[in-house]
């Protein structure tokens, strides 16, 4: 098993646990031998979002893009983030751009992805009855779907508390 990968599964089961402290030192490690950055910024981001750490979920967030502007990961993260400090501006404008993006990209994760992911959870964990590990991985899109309602709710909102010149300057 790669390093990469094994560091990829000890995340995985740390985030489910909701052991942000070891998300955050699994994936800082696992930056150094990463070609594609955004997406363990990412992680971290969030990691430190759920220890109520804004300051350095906002700068992990912010890295993450510096590697690839479209990391939506990181746009909504930001937009949540900002939502929770009251700067409902930028949370606006990190909105936009994760529906603008959500939009444009499919996110979804391929069926076949899906059972693949839900064998091997289960070579990892065998006591987890099967039919329970399947739901889970097939159910993978819904916290997509969750944040693509809370942001459209969210933009309306915002559109209907401020005036048009305000924020169709930001589209």
């Amino acid at each position: 098993m790669s390093a990469s990968f094994k560091s990829d599964l000890q995340s995985a089961r740390a985030f489910g646990k909701g052991e942000w402290k070891k998300v955050i030192e699994i994936e800082t490690v696992a930056l150094s031998k990463e070609t594609h950055k955004q997406f363990r910024y990412a992680k971290i981001g969030m990691a430190y979002e759920n220890l109520e750490d804004i300051k350095n979920a906002k700068k992990n967030y912010g890295l993450a893009i510096s590697h690839d502007e479209r990391c939506i990961q990181a746009l909504e993260g930001l937009a949540r983030v900002y939502v929770k400090e009251n700067n409902h501006d930028l949370a606006y404008q990190y909105v936009l751009k994760g529906l603008h993006l959500s939009r444009d990209d499919d996110y979804r994760v391929s069926k076949v992805v899906k059972y693949i992911l839900a064998i091997i959870i289960k070579l990892f964990r065998p006591s987890r009855p099967f039919s329970k590990v399947l739901k889970e991985a097939k159910d993978m899109d819904q916290s997509r779907n969750k944040w693509i309602d809370w942001a459209l709710k969210y933009k309306e909102w915002y559109e209907s508390n401020n005036e048009p010149s305000k924020y169709e300057s930001l589209h």
